[in-house]
C-alpha cells in the first residue's frame, strides 16, 4: 500500500497525518492547535482516544508547567502567522497591479502548445481529480521543501517568476486542465497558499516555481505580458523586497516554538504507557487493512 505522509510543523521528524488512498483512510492528529471533529461519527469517522494511555495524575502534577508552555508556544505561532499574513498582504497589493499586465490570451496560446507537445489530454473514462498535496512548509527547522514531485516527474517545466505573475499563470493552467478533464496535484506556498507546483501524475509532468538543476523546459512569464508589462512591474518588485525580511523573522520564531514543544512533550512522554499503546496499535493496523475499523 502507498501512503501520503503529512509532517508536523512543531516536530518535523514526526507526522500529523497519514493518508492511505487504497483504503480511503486518513489517520490524523485532531488535537489542538489543529482540532478536527468527526463529520460522520461512528458510521464513517472514528475517534482514537490516545489519552486512554496517559497517567492523568502525573499530568495534573505538572499542570502549571504544561499550561505555561502551551501559552508560550501559542504566542510564538501567533507571531509567525501574523508575519505570514504580512507576506500575503504584500503579495495581494502587488497582484492588484500585476493582474492588469498579464495577457491571458497570449498565455493560453503558449500553454496550449506546451500541453499539445506533451500530449496532455484526458483518457476516455478517466476520473478527474484535483488534490492538494503540499511539499513545502515553514517548520521548527526553518523552511523545508520535499523533493517528492521532482523525483516522480519525468518532465519538469521550470516557471521563471518572482511572485508577480505566477498566480495568474497557475490559475489559467488549472482552468485549461480542468476543461480537458486532466487530473493534477497542487503544492501550495506556506505563506500565502498560492500554487508553487502543479503535477500531472498520469503524464509525470511537473510545473514548478522552485529552482531545479536540470529542467526539461523553462517558461519565462514575461512572455505572457502585455507590451507595457516589464516597465510597469518595476515598482511592484520593490515591494517584494520586503518579503525575504519577513520570512527571515518567521524562521527566527519557529525554532523557539519547536524548543518549547519538545519541552512540553517530555511531560506527556513521561505520562504515557507505551507498552499498552503498542499493544493497541498492533491490533489497530490489521483491522485497518481488513477495513474493519
Amino acid at each position: 500500500l502507498s501512503a501520503d505522509r503529512y509532517f508536523c510543523s512543531s516536530d518535523t521528524d514526526s507526522l500529523d497525518a497519514v493518508a492511505i488512498p487504497e483504503l480511503s483512510t486518513v489517520i490524523l492528529d485532531g488535537t489542538a492547535p489543529h482540532t478536527v471533529e468527526p463529520y460522520c461519527p461512528g458510521a464513517k469517522d472514528r475517534i482514537l482516544d490516545l489519552s486512554a494511555f496517559w497517567s492523568f495524575s502525573r499530568l495534573r502534577e505538572n499542570e502549571t508547567a504544561i499550561d505555561s508552555l502551551n501559552r508560550a508556544i501559542g504566542r510564538k505561532y501567533a507571531r509567525a502567522y501574523a508575519l505570514m499574513r504580512s507576506v500575503a498582504a504584500i503579495e495581494d497589493a502587488v497582484h492588484t497591479e500585476t493582474a492588469l499586465l498579464f495577457n491571458e490570451a497570449a498565455a493560453r496560446k503558449i500553454l496550449d502548445r506546451l500541453l499539445c507537445k506533451y500530449k496532455i489530454k484526458a483518457e476516455p473514462g478517466s476520473a478527474f481529480s484535483c488534490r492538494i498535496r503540499p511539499a513545502a512548509a515553514f517548520g521548527v527547522k526553518g523552511y523545508l521543501a520535499l523533493d517528492t514531485y521532482e523525483k516522480k516527474a519525468k518532465t519538469i517545466v521550470a516557471v521563471k517568476d518572482r511572485q508577480l505573475f505566477s498566480p495568474f499563470f497557475f490559475a489559467l493552467l488549472k482552468k485549461l486542465l480542468t476543461e480537458r478533464g486532466v487530473s493534477f496535484e497542487l503544492s501550495l506556498r506556506p505563506v500565502d497558499e498560492e500554487i508553487e507546483a502543479l503535477y500531472l501524475p498520469d503524464s509525470s509532468l511537473l510545473f514548478t516555481l522552485r529552482a531545479c538543476e536540470y529542467p526539461s523546459v523553462t517558461i519565462n512569464l514575461e512572455r505572457m505580458l502585455f507590451g507595457k508589462g516589464k516597465g510597469a512591474s518595476k515598482g511592484q518588485k520593490a515591494l517584494l523586497k520586503e518579503i525575504p525580511l519577513l520570512c527571515g523573522a518567521i524562521r527566527q520564531e519557529l525554532p523557539e516554538a519547536g524548543r518549547l514543544h519538545d519541552e512540553l512533550e517530555t511531560y506527556y512522554i513521561a505520562a504515557t504507557d507505551y507498552a499498552a499503546l503498542n499493544r493497541f496499535t498492533e491490533t489497530l493496523i490489521p483491522a485497518l487493512l481488513r477495513k474493519e475499523y
